[in-house]
């Protein structure tokens, strides 16, 4: 998302339905949506408001005939990304919804390009990721905790290992599949 010059903008499966429909609908100004298996049900439900784009992951089987539909695969016939296109500090970067604390309703806090840069460039100088580090994604798509697992370890060239939800109580199993 970033690499395109957009905003990543993750949802979580336990926000309420009502939060949902009004971020996609009102607050975040989408331009596209990628599903997993967990998300099929809530996307159904929610289709009026879907983006115009959505991209479905593996075994994900969805009708929306008001999106454009493509399947994470055909992402590999597609040829050479483009260069980056050129951020500037304030570009938000992400925007997280989290409930506040006194209300419980969501809030959008936005994080900027320079923020994210920053936190980066801390984490490659405290912990020198590289291209050998594997990293295990336990942290929800909606936290923040997501930034340390997947960014810091992309930006160093690493290895990212989606643990699924059902894995979280067995984590040698998953570590045996993933040899």
């Amino acid at each position: 998302t970033l690499w395109a010059g957009g905003t990543y903008v993750p949802l979580g499966h336990g926000y309420p339905h009502g939060e949902l429909l009004s971020i996609i609908t009102h607050r975040a100004d989408l331009d596209a949506m990628v599903l997993d298996p967990g998300s099929v049900a809530l996307a159904e439900e929610l289709e009026p408001a879907l983006p115009p784009h959505v991209l479905v992951g593996p075994k994900v089987e969805i009708d929306l005939p008001r999106a454009r539909v493509t399947p994470w695969q055909s992402l590999a016939e597609l040829g050479p990304a483009d260069p980056p296109a050129p951020l500037g500090p304030d570009h938000p970067a992400y925007i997280l919804f989290t409930p506040d604390m006194a209300t419980g309703e969501f809030r959008g806090i936005i994080v900027s390009a320079a923020s994210l840069a920053h936190f980066l460039m801390a984490m490659r100088a405290l912990y020198q990721f590289g291209p050998k580090d594997r990293f295990a994604q336990f942290a929800d798509v909606s936290s923040d905790a997501l930034n340390y697992e997947v960014f810091a370890c992309l930006d160093g060239g690493g290895c990212v290992h989606v643990v699924p939800h059902q894995m979280l109580d067995m984590p040698a199993v998953f570590l045996k599949q993933r040899n």
